[in-house]
Order: structure tokens, then sequence, then C-alpha cells
């Protein structure tokens, strides 16, 4: 009689470490998509929280998982800086390093803007990193 019971407290044993190993990786198991504007503000906060890029002016755009740096830091290790940055943030797929090596300070007489930007760039500080305001479709 007791030989009988023996394979199904195994069965159950097993059942039960195998509904445990369920939950476990349903609770550890890859997070919801991030979406452009959350990927888009943790990397603005990442390059804002590097002293070494505090004097650059750049503009961080995402989309789907996509991220563009543009604008303009003081050294080539600067730009190298905010792609690994970029690079490092979850949900970030590819970055394209569009930044310019200069002085971030000084303006060209052939700076041209689209209309609609012109006032929000006129207005942001210098040594800011800002968000492009575009998303993906």
């Amino acid at each position: 009689m007791r030989l009988r019971f023996i394979p199904i407290w195994a069965a159950l044993a097993l059942l039960a470490a195998f509904c445990g190993a369920v939950a476990l990786a349903q609770e550890t198991g890859a997070a919801a998509p991030r979406t452009d504007s959350e990927i888009e503000m943790d990397v603005v906060h990442g390059l804002n929280a590097s002293p070494t890029l505090k004097n650059g002016l750049i503009t961080a755009a995402t989309i789907q998982g996509e991220v563009t740096l543009s604008g303009t830091v003081s050294s080539e290790s600067s730009r190298q800086l905010a792609q690994s940055i970029a690079a490092q943030v979850p949900g970030v797929a590819k970055v394209n390093n569009n930044l310019q090596v200069g002085n971030p300070h000084q303006t060209s007489s052939t700076d041209q803007r689209p209309p609609g930007r012109a006032s929000r760039a006129a207005s942001s500080e210098f040594g800011s990193i800002r968000m492009s305001g575009r998303r993906g479709i």
C-alpha cells in the first residue's frame, strides 16, 4: 500500500516545483517594452548626470528605440561618452551619434533652425541637454 503513494507524492512534489518555477519566471520575466519618451527621458537624465558633458549642447531624440544625439560637445572623448551613456539606457536599440566637436557656446551665423523650433532653442540655457519633442508614429 505504501509503494502506491510514493509515485503520487513524487508527482505532487514535481507539480509544486514546476508551479513555483513558473511563478518566479513571471515575476522576473521581461518587463513591458519601454516607450520612446521613457527612453528619451532616461538618456537625457544620464547625459545631464555627467559632469564632462555639462558644458555641451546636446539634443536627444528617440523614435522606436533609436536614439539620435545632435548638437555640439567640446571634445571627441565627450562625443564618445555621450554615445556610451545613451547606449546603456534600457530599451535603446541603436544610437545615431550626430554630435559635432567644437565650442558648444559659439553660435554660427549659418545656424538655421526650423521656424517652430527657434523660440524653444533660443530660450534654453547653454550647457543643457534637451529632448527634441519628436515622437515616433
